[in-house]
């Protein structure tokens, strides 16, 4: 991260402690933005105490200056940083979703839990949908979204089809005679060879897999969020990470649907981050077990669940050779304290 000389003076480590403290506590003479960036990088400073206040006055910075300061073209990381720390904040993140200089990453973390008027803001930065599907996906999977949005999500996601298609360079417009001479052999035309078409054929039955593989993706999204246990089981699988996401917002998915996609080595990332995110879904020691044992989950939120795993589940897991060290040894700290407390 890249900062200007006034903020450097008073964060760098070299800085005397009194200029650092008085820095974190919101003192030093800076422009708001300066002021937030310098409380901010303090609060990773080596001295406990200019830490701990930076910590504090980043969490309670006088609101004038806060919003005059994110509405500046500030770091990413800087930005980042603020958005998790006022996520319960409507109006900070208002104005962050507003700023060009927060990151399409930081975006889509609060389209997660965005309430349905952020997310209307969100949804209309038509160029960060179009640079960034996971903040489609993230607005996909919150169920404060609603329905209209959706839709709007989804027909954002559909190609443009072209105003006017190619015709090798052959003019389509027919010629007044033309027109004459083709309306003239109408009226010549025989009724009686209407009649020789002989009987149309029934159009032969499709199953699911043929008629998704014919639909759009604002069908297949719908279909997603309506259809049925076959219907889910196919769109989960869906190459386009709106639509597999969608599914998971289906108010008929069960947990053993859930269970299953968790136990799947095959299931994407993305998938797992928003089972973990899911409240209902963290009530089964099942899905969290398989989630922790799944290598496509982030290692992050597997180390938070493992936690959380019966004396069992540890146990295997500790002994496990298929999983990362650390997680391995996680569970083995995690057991040896169940145990200590009974």
């Amino acid at each position: 991260m890249k900062i200007n000389r006034n903020i450097h003076a008073v964060v760098s480590p070299k800085t005397s402690l009194e200029i650092r403290l008085c820095a974190a506590r919101g003192e030093a003479e800076l422009i708001p933005g300066d002021k937030l960036t310098a409380v901010i990088l303090l609060t990773r400073d080596t001295d406990t105490e200019v830490k701990h206040a930076a910590i504090k006055t980043l969490k309670n910075f006088p609101p004038i200056e806060l919003i005059s300061a994110i509405e500046a073209r500030l770091d990413p990381a800087i930005l980042n940083t603020i958005a998790r720390v006022y996520k319960e904040n409507p109006i900070v993140l208002e104005r962050l979703i507003a700023n060009p200089c927060t990151s399409n990453d930081t975006v889509a973390i609060m389209a997660e839990s965005a309430s349905a008027f952020l997310a209307e803001l969100i949804a209309g930065q038509t160029e960060r949908l179009r640079d960034s599907k996971d903040i489609a996906i993230a607005l996909a999977a919150n169920p404060e979204v609603l329905e209209d949005l959706l839709e709007r999500l989804i027909e954002a996601s559909e190609p443009k089809a072209e105003d006017t298609e190619e015709t090798g360079g052959a003019s389509e417009t027919k010629t007044t005679d033309e027109i004459n001479q083709t309306n003239e052999d109408e009226d010549n035309t025989d009724d009686s060879t209407n009649e020789e078409f002989g009987e149309i054929e029934e159009a032969e039955p499709e199953n699911l897999f043929q008629m998704v593989s014919r639909m759009t993706v604002a069908d297949k999204m719908k279909l997603a969020l309506k259809g049925n246990n076959e219907a889910r089981g196919l769109l989960i699988k869906d190459s386009n990470k709106i639509v597999s996401s969608s599914v998971l917002k289906n108010p008929k998915i069960t947990d053993e649907e859930v269970i299953r996609l968790t136990a799947s080595n095959g299931t994407p990332e993305d998938l797992l981050r928003i089972v973990a995110r899911g409240k209902e879904w963290m009530k089964s020691s099942q899905i969290k077990k398989n989630l922790v044992t799944n290598p496509k989950t982030p290692l992050a939120i597997s180390m938070k669940l493992v936690r959380s795993l019966d004396k069992k589940s540890l146990e295997k897991i500790g002994k496990s050779k298929n999983i990362p060290n650390a997680l391995a040894t996680e569970a083995r700290k995690a057991l040896m304290l169940k145990k200590k407390h009974g």
